[in-house]
């Protein structure tokens, strides 16, 4: 039954339903205006490379900050613009439409038009997709929810069509769905670069796929290479492309800086010295600093900014300066020296592999003690560390199944004071209604506008309090357990029903990416929980499959008992 047959009151169709749902939530969200921030790192750079991009000028000219983020959020703001939908209302739609491929996903083995439309409202209105504080705000997190919903969507999709006894459409359908899969997982690796959550996905994903490929009763080369190479051919070609277009205008063959192997050869040897004054989530000690300054004359260059008063800026009121921050002052100081804005890409590199080779090089030789790490960007492991491994773990796979962190409201205002001139930037780019975020400015808003969004707050405020902060950690444990439960009695008799595996696939993503920000929240900075933004789909897409799979169980049931008394 396809969705479009399925009537609802003999009038509205499913899509009819789920258009007005969508507008409904649209209509909501509007009493969220865009946050416009001075944070030349964050939300005003993503500004001004999109508008770079709009300029025809790709990321604009090479600077510290041009090549640091991932290239998929510019892009995307620049085509909203283009198609001039205002930028928070592109980003819902983007995240709508991947609860629809979700829908359109399950559809072949969820045919209860209730059902389909329950799992599309669940997933929609997400609470963290109106969670003002941080998707009010030009931020990746804008769109890293749905690129998340988009990859899990698709790759649910492939293990339920390998079951289709339909040869033709089966085969359509997998290279349908496996381009998306190639698609969603390249626009994810370029938005973020944290994609190492997604490999022990992959990985899992490749191995059930092949098993089921080889088990089956169909061409075992052209489905393998239909579900696992098509994704991968699409994903390298993605970065390659990039690569390729960043060397045509940079000089270099990259497509992160953060990724070089240039940085993080620098990077990693300013991790490995050791400090005889440690102190948690600060690596980079004054005492550390110290002594590579006597031994790399490519870092000794950076000592006066370093350790003068754009050190102590970044170092605010701390003791010494935060793991968090450390790389944006290190990158600062390259620039004061020359490099960046005076140089180009390539020679702004050799610094860093210069800079790299003379500390490695004085640890290998004893000049410096140093430890070994299990990452370039990652601080050594210490004993420390390993006591709060998992109370920290626990806290934030609690937070997130909670929705601890969830707010409607705008906390505090944000930081444009002094600098107007960024005000107009936003505009423009974005398209957007802008958030007033100086007090004296409030009265001159329209009454009835500051009424209606205070009631669009409150509704979406008693929506994430009252079923998002309840429903999910109470379906999350029954989902858990239920789905163990599938999992151990369908091996058993060898047919494991492919929502069941995508519950794991979702589950495996959840603690991979989990453990990243425990990682990080242990040893650089203690506020790595707004990376938990990924997590909240992947959640509600958990408790989903769990549902789904227990119905399932149900009614294969209840057909044994009907054949067995037949």
């Amino acid at each position: 039954m396809r969705l479009k047959d399925q009537l609802f009151f003999g009038v509205l169709t499913l899509p009819h339903i789920m258009v007005i749902l969508v507008l409904v939530k649209l209509w909501l969200v509007l009493g969220q205006p865009l946050i416009v921030t001075f944070t030349p790192h964050d939300d005003l750079l993503f500004v001004i490379l999109a508008q770079n991009i709009l300029d025809g000028n790709w990321l604009g000219e090479f600077t510290d900050r041009v090549l640091i983020k991932g290239v998929f959020y510019p892009l995307f703001i620049a085509f909203s613009n283009l198609i001039q939908i205002p930028l928070l209302m592109a980003q819902h739609l983007f995240y709508a439409l991947g609860c629809v491929v979700l829908v359109q996903a399950v559809s072949p083995i969820v045919r209860n038009k209730w059902w389909l439309l329950g799992i599309f409202l669940f997933l929609l209105f997400n609470a963290f997709t109106y969670n003002y504080s941080s998707n009010g705000r030009v931020l990746r997190l804008g769109v890293y929810s749905a690129l998340v919903v988009f990859f899990y969507a698709t790759m649910i999709a492939i293990l339920i069509r390998l079951r289709d006894s339909n040869l033709k459409t089966r085969y359509r359908s997998l290279i349908i769905w496996s381009m998306g899969l190639g698609v969603s997982l390249a626009a994810l690796w370029l938005t973020r670069e944290e994609g190492v959550w997604l490999l022990p996905v992959l990985l899992l994903y490749a191995g059930v796929t092949i098993f089921i490929v080889v088990l089956g009763d169909f061409p075992k080369v052209k489905t393998g290479v239909i579900i696992c190479v098509l994704p991968l051919i699409i994903w390298g070609a993605s970065l390659l492309t990039v690569s390729f277009v960043n060397y045509q205008y940079y000089g270099v063959f990259l497509t992160n800086e953060i990724k070089s192997s240039e940085f993080r050869h620098a990077y990693s040897g300013l991790l490995r010295v050791k400090s005889d004054d440690w102190l948690a989530h600060h690596p980079f000690r004054k005492d550390s600093r110290e002594r590579i300054y006597k031994v790399s004359p490519s870092f000794k260059k950076l000592e006066p900014y370093i350790e003068g008063d754009m050190g102590r800026e970044w170092q605010g009121g701390h003791p010494d300066i935060n793991g968090g921050l450390f790389m944006w002052l290190l990158r600062d100081a390259v620039v004061e020296i020359g490099h960046y804005k005076h140089s180009d890409a390539p020679s702004t590199l050799a610094f860093y592999q210069s800079m790299g080779d003379e500390i490695h090089a004085a640890c290998d030789s004893g000049q410096l003690d140093c430890e070994t790490l299990l990452h370039p960007l990652t601080p050594p492991w210490r004993s420390e560390y390993t006591e709060l491994l998992i109370p920290t773990f626990t806290k934030v796979l609690v937070d997130i199944v909670k929705f601890r962190h969830f707010s409607p409201h705008l906390k505090t205002f944000s930081h444009t004071a002094g600098f107007d001139f960024v005000v107009p930037t936003f505009q423009y780019v974005t398209n957007d209604t802008q958030q007033v975020d100086h007090p004296i400015h409030l009265p001159k808003l329209p009454k009835f506008y500051r009424k209606w969004n205070e009631i669009k707050r409150h509704i979406l405020a008693t929506v994430g309090e009252s079923v998002y902060r309840k429903i999910p950690q109470l379906l999350f444990v029954v989902s858990l357990l239920a789905l163990l439960y599938l999992l151990i009695a369908q091996l058993r008799r060898r047919d494991v029903d492919p929502i069941v595996i995508s519950g794991v696939l979702l589950l495996g993503g959840l603690f991979s990416h989990v453990a990243i920000i425990t990682v990080v929240n242990i040893t650089s900075y203690d506020g790595a929980f707004r990376l938990g933004h990924t997590d909240y789909p992947i959640v509600l897409m958990f408790c989903i499959c769990g549902l789904v799979a227990i119905r399932n169980e149900l009614r294969r049931k209840r057909q044994q008992r009907a054949i067995t008394s037949s």
